[in-house]
């Protein structure tokens, strides 16, 4: 006997079904031999057949695991729905003109920075970072001493960090405006330069570049509620049932979580630029109290005019999301609505950001308002 054996449940690589290849080696190394694939378990006491239900062509794991349910007669039904898987998934690659030919090209040179894991491999590299914020500015950071070159090509962005943040042997360089690849004769070394020139958008070339590296912004997405997308449709003209258009934003949101439709579906995690754990508790705060019954789900008429005087006010787009500088605002109007109504139930209001919070919060604020003080745009 192996005496007390831990099995961590194992999270699957969605929405991939098939196992990698690191499942299937935990999978081998299953306890008592049994085999996953075959459907047979050689057991301590015999030899015992289990029936599974094989796994779908497609790559659809939601639609697996109802289907499972289903014919196992083992499903619960829901009153509520809690969306919280974010919204950095689906990368949003620029299309730049040569982009494309250029990957196909150099298929391992070419990444987003949602799959950059660490400096290793980009020893005395000339890497292209594409894209001003947080991602590419981290990177920029940790290739410093490793990379041989390092460029950020930005669109000058009003949320772009500013060019002070990066190490002084990073050059910010304007936007990409092609890539161009040169004909070879066939696969380079990884010691090779990519055959190809870069034309930025004052004319400027760059030459010599090893990796590109594209850290840009995600689509909002959910493969999982495919029914509430629309992805043919402008969001100016996307209708009051609609959930995502171009992925650009979330449409039909009570004060970006409930969907106003039917609020029995709940998002947390869509805003932008904020101190996000701390004001994506206060979200989940106000979601459990809807939901608990505490607070009344606000009428869909009220609702209504609230999320269209804000399209009025912010338009479409990625900035509708975005709560720069206005953290405690919007905390603040979510605590008086729910609080109004626990109070009222005889319950005890929830509490906002604490006085040391705030403090630093408003130090932070006035460094970022220092950092971004007129400076050159780029140094290339």
């Amino acid at each position: 006997s192996r005496g007390f054996y831990l099995r961590v449940p194992l999270e699957l690589a969605y929405p991939n079904v098939t196992p990698s290849i690191a499942e299937t080696a935990y999978f081998e190394d299953t306890p008592n031999e049994v085999n996953l694939e075959k459907g047979k378990g050689k057991l301590e006491h015999g030899e015992d057949e289990a029936i599974f239900h094989a796994p779908p062509e497609h790559n659809v794991i939601a639609e697996y695991i109802q289907d499972t349910a289903a014919k196992t007669g083992i499903y619960n039904v829901a009153r509520f729905q809690y969306q919280a898987s974010g919204h950095y998934h689906a990368p949003k690659v620029p299309a730049i003109p040569g982009l494309k030919q250029l990957k196909e090209a150099y298929p391992s040179r070419i990444q987003h920075s949602k799959r950059y894991r660490s400096a290793r491999g980009f020893q005395g590299k000339a890497v292209l970072l594409i894209g001003g914020s947080t991602s590419s500015t981290d990177i920029a950071k940790e290739l410093t001493g490793i990379a041989k070159t390092i460029y950020q090509s930005t669109r000058s962005g009003a949320f772009d960090h500013p060019i002070s943040m990066l190490p002084p042997e990073a050059k910010r360089t304007p936007e990409v405006a092609a890539f161009n690849l040169e004909q070879h004769p066939g696969p380079t070394s990884d010691d090779t330069p990519i055959l190809g020139t870069v034309t930025l958008v004052n004319g400027k070339i760059i030459i010599g570049i090893d990796n590109i590296i594209i850290a840009t912004v995600y689509h909002c997405t959910f493969p999982f509620l495919s029914e509430y997308h629309c992805g043919s449709v402008p969001p100016s003209e996307t209708n009051e049932t609609t959930l995502v258009t171009d992925s650009t934003q979330m449409h039909n949101l009570h004060k970006d979580i409930l969907y106003i439709p039917d609020p029995t579906l709940a998002s947390v995690g869509v805003p932008y630029h904020v101190t996000t754990f701390p004001l994506f508790e206060f979200q989940a705060i106000t979601v459990g109290a809807v939901f608990s019954g505490k607070v009344p789900v606000p009428r869909v008429e009220e609702a209504r005019v609230e999320y269209q005087k804000r399209v009025e006010k912010k338009g479409f787009g990625v900035n509708f999301h975005s709560l720069k500088g206005k953290d405690m605002e919007y905390v603040n109007e979510l605590l008086t609505w729910i609080n109004l109504h626990i109070v009222a139930g005889g319950g005890i209001p929830v509490e906002g950001y604490t006085k040391e919070w705030i403090a630093q919060w408003e130090q932070i604020l006035e460094k970022f308002k220092e950092l971004f003080k007129v400076q050159p745009a780029t140094t290339l």
